[in-house]
């Protein structure tokens, strides 16, 4: 199993202005400042989490600021809950207003007008949005084309979604230390991202009949997945070791297999995580919740409901066997 990737948890608080920018320019991107103006003592304060190239970042600032910035190299959202804020970009703006979310365009320099804010800022790495997108059939670099949700419900998806997100990261005994549930978790956020904001993948359009990865494809996926369970594996991955496409692998799961692969291979690691939980000594401690997380389940009564319905008992009776 690969180990385990630390929550980093931060709180700063910034009094010197010139030391401030040096976080924001390591954190986001390249940033010039072109004006700031602060009544009284200047201030800025960040509680952060972050978990390898994820991160989510609460920052309160005192200052009406106007920057420029380079591109961003992660996709950057931004929620306001106070204060206001003004992008360009393109020859495009945006204002958010407080309650608003936001999605950063991709890969180009935006400029900031800030206002005295209270915001949330999530980044997500752009390989996670590549990895998704690819399923959609866009393999030429999803990129975010507008600004704003493309509606209320949308939103409120978002909304839910980072909420829970923040939630796992926060906890005490965080099961986003794990490396399979980060990265199924990544990749929820990335799905949700671009059904929620504007981007490449909304435009493309898709040609009818996927194709098929004949035989020969189809067991190499299979033995692929066997042969990596253990790690944060998508299907991005199982189509590379077959020899095909996304789409195509998943058409011919479906067709010969009735499943998908996100679900074959979550049958796979249940597998072993009853294998585990047979070999294990109960004497040595190991909990139920432990295996579960280390092959990929987050939630113990999830894992504890399937496990139940495929092996007829419950995951903590097998571990005392």
């Amino acid at each position: 199993m690969q180990q385990q990737i630390p929550i980093t948890r931060s709180v700063l608080d910034f009094t010197d202005p010139e030391a401030s920018y040096d976080f924001l320019r390591h954190t986001y991107a390249d940033l010039r400042v072109c004006s700031s103006r602060h009544e009284g003592d200047y201030r800025m304060s960040v509680s952060s989490w972050a978990c390898s190239e994820f991160s989510m970042d609460d920052i309160r600032h005192s200052t009406h600021l106007l920057v420029q910035t380079g591109p961003f190299p992660r996709e950057t959202f931004l929620y306001l809950r106070a204060g206001r804020v003004r992008a360009t970009a393109d020859g495009g703006e945006y204002r958010w207003l407080p309650g608003d979310w936001g999605v950063y365009p991709s890969r180009t320099p935006i400029g900031f007008d800030t206002h005295p804010i209270d915001d949330r800022v999530v980044s997500l790495p752009a390989g996670a949005l590549a990895r998704v997108a690819a399923t959609l059939g866009d393999d030429d670099g999803v990129r975010f084309t507008g600004w704003a949700p493309v509606s209320a419900d949308k939103c409120r998806l978002w909304d839910t979604t980072v909420a829970y997100v923040h939630s796992q990261l926060a906890a005490q005994d965080s099961p986003l230390c794990e490396p399979l549930i980060r990265e199924n978790m990544l990749d929820t956020l990335a799905t949700v991202a671009l059904t929620v904001f504007p981007n490449t993948t909304m435009a493309h359009v898709y040609t009818p009949g996927p194709g098929h990865t004949g035989a020969r494809a189809l067991r190499q996926a299979l033995a692929f997945i066997e042969d990596n369970a253990q790690r944060p594996i998508t299907i991005s991955d199982i189509a590379t070791a077959a020899g095909t496409t996304a789409r195509a692998v998943q058409y011919d799961f479906a067709r010969h297999l009735d499943t998908t692969p996100t679900l074959h291979l979550r049958r796979i690691r249940l597998e072993r995580a009853h294998q585990e939980l047979s070999a294990t000594d109960p004497t040595t401690g190991t909990t139920v919740k432990q295996v579960a997380a280390r092959w990929g389940f987050a939630s113990p009564g999830t894992f504890a409901a399937l496990y139940r319905s495929v092996y007829g008992t419950t995951p903590s009776h097998t571990l005392r066997s």
